[in-house]
Order: structure tokens, then sequence, then C-alpha cells
């Protein structure tokens, strides 16, 4: 097992809906932070609301310029952030990781379309993998 040292050294950055449904960050942010000593959350629902969707993902590119996370944690919700923001994430260096909850419902309308612009996705949907492996 790897030792908390070798965690330590990674910034992730957590995308998070906040308590949409339910709270997001207890089953999210809440672990990961325990895990990673550098993690900062962004709550990009509540952002949308305050600033709209092309400010909110401006902001979030801004961010990840700025903070240049080693890996972006995606909790998804739905086309809040747009595709060529995820692009511009990617073309940091960050790695992308999305978390898709609904998988066994979403899978064909909404995760399949996401998963390209991500380099690792995270599914509860445990017949989801092949599908993934298919994508590439």
């Amino acid at each position: 097992m790897p030792t908390q040292d070798k965690y330590d050294r990674f910034k992730v950055l957590v995308l998070t809906v906040g308590c949409i449904n339910y709270d997001h960050d207890i089953n999210h942010f809440e672990p990961i932070r325990g895990l990673f000593k550098h993690t900062l959350r962004y709550d990009y629902f509540a952002r949308l609301v305050e600033l709209g969707r092309d400010g909110m993902n401006a902001e979030l590119i801004n961010l990840v310029n700025h903070q240049r996370p080693d890996y972006v944690f995606y909790i998804t919700y739905q086309d809040q952030v747009e595709l060529n923001t995820l692009v511009k994430i990617r073309n940091t260096g960050s790695k992308l990781i999305g978390w898709f909850s609904d998988d066994q419902w979403r899978f064909d309308q909404f995760s399949k379309k996401l998963a390209r612009y991500l380099d690792y996705q995270i599914t509860t949907d445990e017949n989801a993998f092949d599908r993934y492996r298919e994508l590439g």
C-alpha cells in the first residue's frame, strides 16, 4: 500500500455540484480531501447560478490555469461544464476523471458523449465497464 507521502505531492481539484439531490461533498469531496493533502473544491453548479454558464466555464478554466492541479475530479450532472472547457482543462496537463453515478440509465444519452473528453471514468454501474472499454 502506498504511503501517505506519495499522495501529498498531488494537487486535486474536485468539481462538485454541492447538495443537489444529496450532499456530494460528503460522498466525494471529503474522502478525496482525506487522501490528498492539496485538495481544492469548486462548486460549478453554485457558480453557474451566480455567473451563468459562460461565466462559470471561463472561471473554471482560469482556476485550472492558475492552480495547475494534477487531477481534476469531475462529478458529472448535466451539461453545465462545456466540452470545450474539458478540452482546455486536459490541455493544461491535468488528468480529468469523470464520476458517472447514473450509467444504468444515462450511459447512451450522456456518459458516452463525455467519455472521450476524459482521461478516466468512474462508474457505479458494473455493466458499463465493457461499454467504456469499447469506446477506447
